[in-house]
């Protein structure tokens, strides 16, 4: 049964290991493939539930191999693929979603879809993966990070952070307002959790696999 509250992306970059992203299909998410993302798919023999995109960089032929998979048509060239492939996971109304092959080949390409990852609105968890570790997206508030003691655990913000918090972290902060951009880089766990608090913006923090 499709768990509609789970939704994962497959998008056209660097290619994932078959181990990280079958272990996210386990509970069975909506898959939307993104335009030349269906090359994966088809690699790992994924059938997406949605082929989403302008469709110039798959051929048609690939396409009509999916004839199960429905198509959703997005050619406004002023908005990236994975921009067009967020907008129309969020008006599922997911709890989760989760952002393969999205960085890695081209620089610009990657950049852009961690702008965009960066600047997400919508009410989901927003996750995305690469072949070494596990980007989240954090709002407000107050987060206990699951991780294992040693494991190396960064932090980003592209905007300045009020009572930024990030305790049990070898390099730990204490309430402190930070100005413009931030980040803590290669930090540690030294337990099986930390703690993330802070107000206003955004923070990414990045788990290392």
């Amino acid at each position: 049964m499709v768990d509609t509250g789970n939704i994962v992306i497959i998008a056209n970059g660097e290619e994932i290991k078959q181990e990280i992203i079958k272990n996210e299909l386990i509970d069975d998410p909506i898959i939307i493939a993104v335009d030349g993302g269906l090359f994966l798919c088809k690699k790992l023999n994924i059938i997406p539930h949605y082929i989403l995109g302008d469709f110039d960089s798959i051929p048609a032929k690939i396409i009509e191999e999916y004839d199960s998979s429905k198509l959703i048509p997005r050619l406004n060239q002023n908005f990236t693929d994975l921009q067009k492939a967020l907008e129309f996971a969020s008006s599922l109304n997911p709890k989760k979603i989760k952002i393969f092959a999205a960085t890695g080949k081209r620089t610009d390409h990657t950049f852009a879809n961690l702008l965009t990852f960066a600047s997400y609105k919508g009410k989901a968890i927003l996750y995305l993966f690469d072949n070494y570790g596990i980007m989240k997206l954090h709002l407000p508030g107050k987060h206990l990070i699951s991780g294992k003691k040693g494991q190396t655990i960064s932090f980003f913000s592209l905007k300045s952070i009020t009572k930024l918090s990030l305790l049990k972290v070898k390099y730990p902060i204490r309430d402190i307002n930070i100005s413009g951009h931030f980040f803590s880089l290669s930090n540690e766990f030294v337990s099986d959790n930390c703690l993330l608090e802070f107000e206003k913006e955004k923070i990414i923090s990045y788990i290392v696999l």
